[in-house]
């Protein structure tokens, strides 16, 4: 669970295989192009996840959790931001995939992988997940990021 989400953010050899699953970038020679329409898209669905996540009004024994998962989010949405705008300045996939921003996409990748675990054992110890078992407050598509990402 916790492990796709850092290898989801660009954490592994490249940041540029943040997402091996999409068919753009498992092909033997990816281009430049498709790492641009591959980062714009995955920004595009971070960005819609991020207003969701925010606009959330969790119940008091969740809203500490809650605050600081938005402040990570944010953090990852203004990494991800920097690399696609990078993506579309760079002249090569070696030169984005060696770009600070890249960098700095790995980096925050890594620390989400880790503050994944964290924010799992915090979940759990919310009165035994009793915070979900009714959970109006998280509309349905957004219940299915949640029971992925952490197993709710």
């Amino acid at each position: 669970m916790c492990e796709s989400v850092g290898h989801g953010l660009g954490q592994g050899e490249g940041a540029l295989e943040y997402d091996a699953d999409d068919a753009r970038m498992s092909t033997e020679t990816p281009t430049l192009a498709d790492a641009q329409q591959v980062l714009t898209d995955a920004l595009a669905a971070r960005t819609d996840f991020q207003e969701g996540l925010t606009a959330l009004d969790p119940p008091d024994e969740f809203a500490d959790v809650h605050t600081d998962l938005v402040e990570v989010h944010s953090r990852i949405v203004a990494a991800q931001e920097a690399f696609v705008a990078r993506a579309t300045t760079t002249a090569t996939l070696e030169e984005l995939d060696q770009s600070a921003e890249a960098a700095a996409y790995r980096a925050i990748g890594t620390e989400a992988a880790s503050l994944c675990e964290e924010f799992r054992a915090r979940i759990d110890t919310t009165a035994d997940r009793e915070v979900f078992a009714d959970t109006p407050w998280i509309p349905g598509d957004m219940k299915e990021v949640v029971e992925v990402t952490f197993g709710c």
